[in-house]
């Protein structure tokens, strides 16, 4: 028998400093495994950079690709991350360290939808295995946001196709699963799960990654407006670029001293070129975001599109930084009051965003609480609890 009683299918490994939300959630499930009692193992596709050198958790990586049928396969399913991640089951098939992973293992915890998209594979693989499945967000959302921002009705249709046929294969596929995980009660009511599978689903709030021993930042007026997002993300691509191009003209107008700093990798050469001014930054991806954060007055999260837990909002929040956000922003925060002030044309975001900045010291204090009652939600502790309540009984 394997020593290792949990295989998690993940899209990628977590490293120990993680570079994105989705990574970061799945190294603290592998902790809170082990906390709980099991001994996990990550079951993952080659990373496409090259394996990284300092990987530190348990893992076995799949070369996928490798085959004419499978690169075929990829090449058709690379724009629809809806689709079951068939390049990756057909690698594993073929790997025989991988298949007997799985066919030894008690539970096999999938991550995301294109690998819970699998769970009917999975049960041929491993019958007697538990099945467990973490939505990361419910596609049907985000592709309905798309399609609705469409202007050519021809593309919209198909957006609005995509995301009528995601939510349809999510909510049947829950059937195959004995637990299934959301990250808020709003991914809960999206998740069009059958009436005979909604005592199988948990809302697990993610935990945070700070250290809350640390003192608070005294927060002080300036005039350093910032975002944070990963920007080969159209959501936030498309978010950026509204800001510039529709808000912070009308932000200028009145106080023109204002800076925007755009913080996250990849930004596209079209963006940057739309930002030619010395008042907006794009600083690419930074090692240390904490720094960041230190000099932020304000932090903004204009998305208009998208799903699932914002957690560049989260991360602003827990800091105690004063924040203006969009609805869709916000989404999947346990509170939205935390925000201070929520907009979404452009004249009332830059209304709101220049309200902020002018009773700062009031908006400053307000933040601060509202960190202080983020950390008790979003504590480890709570978290670890929430897992070993899933994994009960598997």
């Amino acid at each position: 028998m394997s020593q290792y009683s949990v295989v998690i299918l993940s899209n990628e490994v977590p490293k120990p400093e993680p570079t994105s939300a989705g990574e970061r959630l799945i190294r603290e499930l592998y902790f809170a495994l082990r906390e709980a009692g099991h001994t996990p193992i990550f079951l993952a596709p080659v990373p496409r950079n090259g394996y990284a050198p300092a990987y530190d958790l348990p893992r076995y990586f799949v070369a996928t690709g490798t085959r004419p049928l499978e690169r075929a396969v990829a090449r058709l399913t690379r724009s629809f991350t809806w689709t079951p991640n068939i390049s990756f089951y057909m690698a594993l098939m073929r790997d025989k360290q991988a298949m007997s992973l799985l066919q030894e293992a008690a539970v096999i915890d999938m991550q995301w939808s294109s690998n819970i998209l699998l769970a009917p594979l999975m049960r041929r693989i491993n019958p007697t295995a538990r099945l467990v499945g973490t939505f990361h967000d419910i596609n049907e959302q985000r592709l309905k946001r798309r399609a609705a921002s469409e202007p050519q009705p021809i593309k919209s249709s198909m957006w609005r196709a995509q995301a009528i046929t995601s939510g349809l294969l999510e909510g049947l596929t829950t059937r195959f699963l004995d637990r299934v995980v959301v990250l808020s009660d709003k991914d809960r009511a999206l998740l069009r799960a059958p009436k005979k599978v909604k005592d199988r689903v948990y809302t697990v709030i993610p935990p945070v990654y700070l250290d809350f021993s640390q003192p608070k930042l005294q927060r002080k007026p300036g005039h350093n407006v910032v975002f944070v997002g990963t920007m080969y993300r159209w959501e936030n691509h498309q978010s950026v670029e509204w800001f510039i191009r529709q808000v912070l003209p009308l932000i200028w107008a009145k106080r023109p001293e204002i800076k925007f700093t755009v913080v996250g990798e990849s930004p596209s050469p079209d963006l940057m070129k739309l930002g030619e001014d010395a008042r907006i930054e794009f600083t690419g991806f930074v090692n240390d975001l904490e720094s960041i954060y230190a000099q932020a007055t304000l932090l903004v999260s204009p998305i208009k599109l998208g799903s699932g837990v914002k957690f560049k909002t989260l991360d602003a929040i827990l800091r105690g930084i004063p924040l203006v956000s969009t609805g869709a922003g916000i989404e999947g925060i346990a509170q939205v009051s935390w925000a201070s002030a929520l907009a979404e044309s452009p004249q009332a975001f830059a209304e709101k965003v220049l309200a902020v900045l002018d009773d700062y010291e009031t908006f400053a204090q307000k933040a601060g609480q509202s960190a202080v009652e983020a950390s008790r939600v979003y504590s480890k502790e709570a978290y670890q609890g929430k897992i070993k309540e899933v994994y009960r009984g598997l």
